[in-house]
């Protein structure tokens, strides 16, 4: 057994590093200028580098970029890429972890860690979603560990990640209470809309509902000690603005063009129809629900990459 999952640990650690993009993306030479800024003036909540002069700038990820820009003054661009290659590993790896402590197989835990490395590869980019993603994933296992044992330390946990997020990345912030929402709906369905079980599908009462209500209660107050400011906001601001027409990451998913993304799907209808596998109503909740956001956004992709899986 513990041979095996070295095999796992190697086999993965392996990919993340062959895997990682050489290259950089145009943000982060910003995102170094940006760290550089905060480093010595703090964060005044100006675009200082833009031709417009006084233009209003959030920080978004003013914690990464500060991360960046000290690694860069100390080892230069081929520091980040180690950093990036470290930080890729560090998912995965916790993705595997996860995987193993929730599917209790050892051999679809690592083929579908695998799966994850592969598809993963697109974000394995010098830039603030790895972190978050890390933070989504670790966030997904404490609340089934909270619902399931009602300890209260994976409520500190939870509270930990969710001040990470609104500093690391403020912008996917909201996605942490989306990850709440299916339990919710299996509680709810179960306690008051009396939903039937039926051949495939599997409901309970949650347990712990109301220690995890006072979680996610708690935690839509943490966004106010990010000092980006748009925790709250920057969803709205987005699904009313012009990005969705001009920014890459903000169009509509093709599904043509993610033939791995119809695959997942399938396998995943294949399975609850030709065999004997049930799923929870929370699990369908949560498996629909990254469907549909990644079918509104090609950057929820990751998302259903990770979680999904």
């Amino acid at each position: 057994m513990k041979k095996y999952r070295l095999f796992g640990v190697i086999s993965i650690i392996f990919l993340c590093i062959g895997l990682t993009y050489k290259y950089f993306q145009t943000d982060t030479f910003y995102m170094i200028k940006l760290g550089d800024f905060i480093y010595h003036h703090g964060i005044d909540f100006f675009d200082h580098y833009c031709w417009i002069t006084k233009l209003p700038y959030t920080y978004p990820h003013w914690f990464y970029d500060l991360f960046i820009y000290l690694i860069y003054s100390k080892s230069g661009y081929f520091g980040i890429y180690v950093s990036t290659i470290v930080t890729y590993i560090i998912l995965c790896l916790v993705i595997y972890y996860v995987s193993l402590k929730l599917i209790k197989n050892e051999f679809f835990s690592l083929v579908l860690s695998i799966v994850c490395v592969f598809r993963l590869s697109m974000f394995a980019v010098a830039r603030a979603q790895l972190i978050s993603l890390i933070g989504f994933v670790l966030e997904f296992y404490f609340i089934c560990r909270l619902v399931e044992t009602g300890k209260k330390k994976y409520s500190i946990f939870l509270f930990l990640i969710c001040l990470l997020i609104a500093n690391v990345h403020a912008t996917v912030w909201p996605f942490f209470f989306i990850l709440f929402l299916p339990f919710f709906g299996e509680y709810i369905c179960a306690e008051y809309l009396k939903v039937q079980k039926n051949f495939k599908l599997k409901i309970e009462k949650i347990p712990h509902i109301r220690l995890l209500s006072i979680t996610f209660g708690i935690s839509l107050f943490l966004g106010i000690f990010s000092p980006s400011k748009i925790c709250y906001t920057y969803i709205f601001r987005i699904m009313v603005g012009d990005s969705q027409k001009y920014l890459l990451e903000h169009f509509p998913l093709t599904v043509i063009e993610h033939p791995y993304f119809l695959i997942m799907i399938l396998i995943l209808c294949v399975v609850l129809i030709f065999t004997s596998t049930k799923i929870y109503l929370r699990e369908l909740f949560m498996i629909g629900g990254l469907i549909f956001m990644s079918l509104s956004s090609i950057r929820h992709l990751s998302f259903f990459y990770t979680i999904g899986i």
